[in-house]
């Protein structure tokens, strides 16, 4: 019978969804870490490490280096609160918008799209 497999393997193969290797990269650990920590079980604070991670990661294809920090999507040195969110969408309506700002909004409203499977006008974004 095969050796069930540790929390720490739980965490973050099924809740954080992450392979050996990039594990490795976010502890700062090395790879023959991991699998032994998949094992035998990790330090505590390297599966909490795993869990903060995930909550602020944006785990959807295409969305890397995005993710949700102090109650704003953040992308590189950009970010955006629920509320531009809102209007970049077009459920609030403001008087202008750059040409970044339509591309953003663009990408959100395909986003949300496939992820809602509602047509636009009765969706709720974020």
């Amino acid at each position: 019978m095969a050796k069930k497999k540790s929390s720490f393997y739980q965490t973050r193969f099924h809740i954080a969804g992450l392979n050996e290797d990039r594990a490795a990269e976010l502890i700062g650990v090395p790879v023959e870490e991991i699998r032994q920590w998949d094992k035998e079980g990790a330090p505590a604070m390297a599966e909490k490490l795993l869990l903060l991670w995930d909550r602020k990661h944006v785990g959807h294809e295409d969305w890397d280096d995005w993710l949700f920090s102090r109650g704003v999507l953040r992308f590189k040195n950009r970010r955006w609160t629920p509320k531009r969110i809102l209007e970049l969408t077009g459920t609030l309506r403001t008087p202008e918008r750059t040409g970044e700002d339509q591309n953003v909004a663009r990408v959100i409203h395909n986003f949300c799209g496939k992820a809602c499977g509602r047509p636009a006008e009765n969706r709720l974004f974020f």
